[in-house]
């Protein structure tokens, strides 16, 4: 049970969360990292382990400014060659971590950001040593060693709202909505807790959730906190019961508006070099919840699917099905989020059929159960899911640049060279220049200039 004295060290493996939350298909928020930290305590000490140069970080680099996070860099060492690179975090994490509960003023609980089994002897050496250690990461990446020895872990996969609907209503006290957010969430914390969620209880875990919060600046709407809480009521974000002579229960709603956590600031999207791009580019994808498969995968997965055909037509829902079997009997660690993903990309590519010659895009959810056939080949699928990718990308604003484009396709530089003509033409044919563009091109190459 946390309370105001309790203090908490952060050690973050930025590598560890950051990359393994763009391999599941997960926006990474380090606001929710933070808040589900503020819940076991005050932050004595928030520390992040990371090349900080590499440029894959950097559309993330506001994220670790707004918080105030220390960014402890380590330069990475490894080969092209070998595709192999390592930096010493978990090294200089564990150094950090036993210095800091030997410190004078020690933490009551260590909160490790970072699935890597080689975190357990430290896991270890910490509860020894009388700290509480909560582990957090994602789930596809986290060993289960490493979660059994920590005192309690934390799924990030979990703390990520699910995407809200399209057509979903958006609250007319726009201006409140984020402390009437801040209230549900209080109230969900100390649930968690197994604490009464009184009002004397919310409003001092919204100031721990959110040390900005100062219940005097809406003196002039409501008079008493019991005031706010009554509209975040009306609003449909908490449920109130009071009780004669004793403080009011507020309690999370079932039926509120999707919470979307605190917001992420705005990403640094660069297209000045080629690394940059490729950077830029995952990160959107990560944005838009599209977790990319490696090639290999993509077409291991795509040649087992069209081994079904031999089958007939079979649903959408059972593909997926036996594509999940398939993967847990060849122990291939690969989220539900993922596949899930995967058979949309498929969907919009327009590689499903209801009558076996035409494409056709089937209805989510009304027509899974529906028999469906797959045309063409695996490889042509891939080829669908590539463009998919990249229209993903330019509908974000993206510039398409055919090498970090092929980078972030075709991991292998031989498979890379071997569908070089592919991508340059996807890129082309995505990212037609506009008259103007055309204009400047002829006038470079001393072309006639194209008619309209």
């Amino acid at each position: 049970m946390a309370s105001e004295s309790d203090r908490v060290a952060l050690f973050i493996d930025v590598d560890n969360l950051f990359i393994s939350a763009q391999g599941a298909g997960l926006p990474f928020n380090l606001g929710l990292v933070i808040d589900r930290v503020r819940e076991e305590g005050t932050i004595m000490s928030a520390k992040a382990y990371a090349d900080w140069a590499n440029q894959r970080l950097r559309p993330v680099l506001p994220d670790f400014r707004q918080y105030a996070i220390e960014q402890v860099h380590l330069p990475t060492s490894g080969s092209r060659m070998t595709n192999e690179f390592k930096n010493t975090a978990d090294i200089q994490l564990a150094v950090d971590a036993m210095e800091m509960v030997f410190s004078q003023v020690r933490p009551n609980t260590v909160v490790i950001a970072g699935g890597d089994r080689d975190f357990v002897p430290l896991v270890q050496k910490l509860k020894r040593y009388g700290a509480r250690v909560l582990g957090m990461g994602v789930e596809t990446s986290v060993s289960s060693v490493l979660a059994q020895a920590c005192d309690a872990f934390v799924y990030y996969d979990g703390l990520v709202p699910p995407a809200p609907e399209e057509h979903e209503p958006i609250s007319s006290a726009v201006d409140m909505q984020p402390t009437y957010v801040l209230m549900r969430r209080a109230a969900e914390a100390l649930m968690r807790e197994g604490r009464q969620t009184l009002g004397a209880a919310v409003l001092p875990m919204m100031k721990q959730l959110d040390p900005t919060f100062d219940l005097s600046r809406f003196r002039t709407t409501f008079s008493t906190f019991k005031d706010l809480a009554a509209a975040a009521k009306k609003e449909g974000y908490v449920e109130i019961v009071e009780r004669p002579g004793s403080d009011l229960v507020i309690a999370a709603t079932d039926s509120a508006p999707v919470i979307q956590g605190p917001v992420a600031p705005s990403r640094d999207y660069d297209y000045s070099s080629e690394t940059s791009a490729l950077a830029s580019y995952r990160t959107i994808l990560q944005e838009q919840r599209i977790p990319l498969l490696p090639w290999q995968r993509r077409i291991e997965f795509l040649t087992y699917m069209w081994a079904l055909k031999e089958q007939g037509p079979m649903s959408m829902d059972q593909m997926r099905y036996d594509l999940v079997k398939y993967t847990e009997s060849q122990s291939i660690e690969v989220s539900q989020q993922a596949i899930l993903k995967f058979f949309y990309s498929l969907n919009f590519s327009k590689c499903f059929s209801k009558d076996g010659r035409y494409p056709a895009v089937i209805e989510v959810p009304g027509d899974v159960q529906e028999p469906i056939f797959l045309l063409g080949t695996q490889y042509e699928a891939a080829a669908a899911i590539n463009r998919r990718y990249l229209e993903i990308l330019r509908r974000a604003g993206a510039l398409l640049i055919p090498q970090p484009v092929g980078e972030l396709l075709f991991e292998n530089p031989t498979v890379r060279a071997e569908h070089q003509d592919q991508i340059d033409r996807m890129c082309n044919d995505l990212q037609r220049p506009t008259a103007f563009g055309q204009a400047l091109q002829a006038a470079q190459t001393r072309r006639p200039m194209p008619r309209y």
